[in-house]
């Protein structure tokens, strides 16, 4: 994939989901044919949020990285995995669980050339919704020092919200599912 000049986007005949670049930003933006413009793209295929934008270029949306639907797990080669799994042991041993997942999202799913700017926003973004998990779960447990039954329930439904987002964003982001 290359970036290409945005007048070379043909409505109706390119997918609508793209990628652009305004200036220096750059996301996924969707192509109103009624409004004849761009806006970012929002949560849905047809959701679109702020104003609208003015990209200079475009490519389409690189495919998502694929995964088994048992495991969940990426379908990376041998080597990749060895290598990923030992990276993941070593930061989990040196106490930087979060690190060692944002570590394997920005692995797996950034495009190697994604601008620090993105990288960085993304980082924030991973980093504040683990907060966000761990002060929850801090603040939602029995004071009881063991877990409860209540306990695990919570944590089954925490699990069970993780899992409906997988689905979604599998669904959303794998050609022919969504």
């Amino acid at each position: 994939m290359s970036w290409e000049p945005i007048d070379t986007h043909r409505p109706g005949i390119d997918p609508n989901n793209v990628l652009v670049a305004e200036g220096s930003v750059v996301g996924e933006a969707r192509y109103h044919t009624d409004e004849r413009g761009w806006w970012w793209a929002g949560n849905d295929p047809t959701d679109s949020w702020g104003g609208q934008i003015y990209p200079d270029h475009w490519q389409p949306l690189p495919a998502p990285p694929t995964q088994d639907s048992a495991t969940g797990k990426s379908n990376m080669n041998e080597q990749q995995r060895r290598i990923h799994d030992e990276l993941m042991k070593r930061f989990t041993a040196d106490g930087r669980l979060i690190e060692a997942g944002w570590q394997s999202m920005l692995l797996l799913v950034l495009p190697k050339d994604a601008p620090a700017v993105q990288v960085n926003e993304m980082r924030k973004a991973f980093f504040m919704g683990a907060q966000h998990l761990y002060a929850a779960l801090m603040s939602i447990m029995d004071e009881d020092s063991e877990p409860t039954d209540a306990d695990m329930d919570k944590m089954s439904l925490i699990h069970n919200e993780l899992e409906a987002f997988r689905m979604e964003v599998t669904n959303v982001h794998t050609p022919g599912r969504g």
